[in-house]
């Protein structure tokens, strides 16, 4: 079943933010995953829908559709799942302090291509 996990960074949160030889360092808020997570039921397959004597109705399928939303939250919002997305989240963080330290004033004479680190809690 196809499905997509989003993450967000709280830009609510107070980030520390500083400039250290040219490059501006950002130790920013864990990332945190968009739940429920999104599925695309559009794909999702029908098994029998007949029922037959000799298989009694248990409601397995039933637990399966109420067991997805809480598996893949588990799964969003595992470690290895987050460290797999970080590389990705750095650079789209990157983006946007880019353009907001540009506009700041508190960060005169930081260049535009300055390099930006930013840094993850546990990091």
């Amino acid at each position: 079943m196809p499905y997509k996990i989003t993450y967000r960074v709280r830009v609510g949160e107070r980030w520390t933010v500083s400039i250290y030889q040219g490059r501006l360092i950002a130790k920013v808020p864990e990332l945190e995953p968009s739940l429920p997570v999104a599925i695309d039921t559009a794909r999702l397959k029908r098994g029998a829908t007949e029922k037959c004597w000799f298989v009694p109705e248990m409601g397995a399928k039933d637990r399966a559709l109420k067991s997805i939303s809480p598996e893949l939250a588990k799964l969003a919002n595992n470690d290895r799942t987050k460290d797999f997305v970080r590389s990705e989240a750095r650079k789209t963080i990157a983006e946007f302090l880019r353009v907001w330290a540009l506009e700041q004033k508190a960060y005169p004479g930081l260049a535009p291509d300055a390099p930006i680190t930013v840094i993850f809690p546990g990091e």
